[in-house]
């Protein structure tokens, strides 16, 4: 199944293409699409309106999503894990320090 859409172009306020590379292949990748909706929201953030895309979109099957999204799902599992894990050896770590303080009375 295919979807398209017309989309708002813009460059970031961070982008240094100029004018002319913009008419290269290779600049697409620099631009951000949104909605007609949000423009206003990007212009206040510095962002510069360089045209219009159409956008069309070849849409996968709907099992093939679902795997995508599982998948995407089970990294983020295992990044979390990761973030959490790490904490909990910073503060196990915390722990053992404290617990290794000996109380000295002052002379």
């Amino acid at each position: 199944m295919k979807t398209s859409a017309t989309l708002m172009a813009y460059l970031s306020p961070y982008s240094h293409i100029t004018p002319e590379q913009l008419a290269t292949p290779g600049a697409i990748s620099s631009m951000v699409f949104i909605n007609e909706g949000n423009s206003d929201y990007f212009t206040k953030q510095g962002y510069t309106y360089v045209g219009t895309a159409l956008i069309e979109v070849d849409v996968l099957e709907h099992k093939e999503i679902i795997s995508n999204k599982v998948e995407a799902l089970r990294e983020e599992i295992k990044s979390t894990r990761a973030s959490a894990q790490a904490k909990v050896t910073k503060l196990e770590g915390q722990i053992q320090n404290l617990m290794a303080i000996e109380y000295a009375p002052a002379p």
